[in-house]
């Protein structure tokens, strides 16, 4: 069931972003996605409200109805970061549970 959970929730992520984006599972139930583009941090908002709608509804696996709940950190790009571990420890410092 845990497996069938895991990919369920990235159909979900990968329903909620664009062809240009990219969804990575990081490690057990840890996703991370970059997104391509922006106009502004307005954009990833929309997006995170997207996802976090999305996530908080019924998953219906294996005639079962089950529930997830979502953290989400945003961090938007900046040339300050010199790599992507500078980055993800920034996005640390950002969820925001609901």
């Amino acid at each position: 069931m845990g497996d069938g959970l895991l990919i369920a929730v990235s159909r979900i992520l990968k329903g909620c972003t664009r062809e240009a984006d990219t969804v990575a599972r990081l490690s057990g139930d840890e996703f991370a996605i970059l997104l391509e583009d922006l106009k502004d941090f307005q954009d990833a908002i929309a997006v995170a409200e997207r996802l976090l709608d999305k996530l908080t509804s019924p998953i219906h696996l294996e005639e079962r109805k089950l529930f997830a709940g979502a953290s989400i950190g945003i961090v938007f790009g900046a040339t300050n970061y010199q790599n992507g571990h500078g980055l993800a420890a920034g996005c640390g410092y950002c969820d925001v549970p609901r």
